[in-house]
């Protein structure tokens, strides 16, 4: 019963968030130069996980529900797995980018106690 609620509420974020990403296709904090940048090793490592982990208790809670079939089988698995990979880079990509912002506050933060800490030394 618990894998099924995780699934099914898995589910519901997955389809809200694919949702809200046609809906809201401009992100007013996102960096314009992430857009220019490759993907790293780790960012398409952890999206591979995280799809993973997200496609895995959806089918989990889906089994429950619906018996194992043919159609689940065939053709709802690979879907659920290919919307969670989509959702999963978009969630590792966000991740990415909050980091970047944080350590570009951190080094501005740095410089500004430096400056003031300077002329009192």
């Amino acid at each position: 019963m618990l894998v099924s609620t995780a699934g099914v509420l898995l589910l519901l974020v997955v389809v809200v968030d694919i949702a809200l990403d046609f809906l809201d296709r401009n992100y007013p904090n996102r960096p314009s130069s992430r857009i220019k940048t490759k993907a790293s090793a780790p960012e398409i490592f952890f999206a591979a996980m995280l799809a993973l982990i997200y496609s895995l208790l959806i089918v989990a809670g889906m089994n429950l529900f619906f018996l194992p079939s043919p159609v689940v089988v065939f053709f709802v698995m690979p879907a659920i797995f290919l919307i969670c990979c989509v959702v999963a880079w978009h969630n590792v990509t966000l991740w990415y980018d909050e980091g970047a912002e944080y350590e570009e506050e951190l080094k501005e933060a740095n410089i500004k106690q430096g400056e003031v800490t300077s002329p009192l030394i």
